[in-house]
């Protein structure tokens, strides 16, 4: 009797499975902007065109994946800049450092690769505080526009390493705010640790923003305001155990990048690290990231107002 109910189950089980066909539209290309500019750095705009998800792609498809036929002018209110083309092969060396951390790599890496995007060497062109930068771009008969400011900068009221008592000789970085009043206050943390390992490579060769590195102050406006975050670097660190990730360490020397940026930035980056959280799930909520770029962009052109502080975690 058991096996006929479970095949009576197993039967009514299966006959709700249904094929379904989806009958999904052309895909449509849109043009991608990585863009920022900071106080004494120079603007950084890299196109590139967006990918269809269902195609295959290779690494070759990457590569040539990126826009280099395109104008791109910034104006800053009174004058207007046009971006030249620059690849990382050719490179100053002054600008490599510069150039690494803007793409996310080591100043090492970078001389393996070659990514070309549109900058500017000329120090009238390198950010300021207080100014609102527009950023045009010309390409295919089409024109994208965007706008964003380097606010002034809010720094941290304190910040320190505070050990874990369970874990000594390990925690996390602690810091206060007092957050001016004034509803709309947006903010973003990032570190890098500098201090190297035994073989004498530098633990974290670029700045590094952990989960919901961004945050405003819409629960603590115009308040004294606290908070901790894990170690970003520690969770490809594979000099620490497992049960130590995530934790900073005695010894560690530690550069905080604190910067203050405006609310479009602020969603931009909120959003991204939601849909990094979800790690494609398909059991999570889909998120469609803002844009503040406009004719249907994607992506972003920031401007950040940093502040920066180091610790030594003892």
């Amino acid at each position: 009797m058991k096996y006929i109910v479970y095949l009576i189950l197993f039967s009514s089980l299966t006959s709700c499975i249904q094929d379904i066909t989806l009958d999904l539209p052309p895909y449509e290309t849109k043009i991608v902007v990585e863009g920022r500019i900071e106080p004494g750095i120079p603007p950084f705009v890299l196109l590139s065109n967006s990918l269809d998800l269902f195609a295959s792609t290779s690494v070759n498809d990457l590569q040539n994946n990126f826009i280099t036929n395109a104008q791109v002018f910034v104006n800053n209110g009174v004058d207007t800049v046009q971006l030249d083309l620059i690849c990382t092969d050719s490179l100053p060396p002054q600008f490599i450092p510069i150039v690494a951390e803007l793409l996310g790599y080591s100043p090492s890496e970078l001389q393996n690769i070659n990514i070309c995007a549109y900058s500017t060497f000329d120090p009238n062109w390198f950010g300021v505080v207080g100014m609102t930068y527009n950023l045009e771009i010309y390409h295919e008969g089409e024109i994208y526009t965007s706008t964003t400011s380097i606010l002034n900068p809010i720094p941290l009221d304190s910040l320190y390493f505070l050990e874990r008592d369970n874990v000594p000789g390990f925690g996390y970085m602690h810091a206060t705010l007092n957050d001016p009043p004034g509803l709309g206050n947006a903010y973003r943390w990032e570190t890098r640790r500098t201090n190297h390992y035994s073989d004498g490579t530098e633990k974290d060769p670029v700045l590094i923003a952990p989960f919901n590195s961004s945050f405003d102050d819409q629960f603590f406006d115009g308040l004294n305001f606290g908070w901790y975050y894990d170690n970003p670097g520690s969770y490809d660190d594979s000099t620490m155990a497992d049960n130590v990730k995530g934790f900073y360490q005695v010894g560690d020397t530690v550069v905080v990048k604190w910067s203050t940026i405006d609310h479009p930035v602020f969603e931009f980056l909120r959003y991204e690290d939601a849909q990094i959280a979800n790690g494609g799930s398909p059991f999570a909520s889909p998120i469609n990231i803002p844009s503040n770029i406009s004719n249907n962009g994607l992506g972003l052109w920031a401007g950040f107002s940093p502040y920066f502080d180091t610790v030594i975690c003892q």
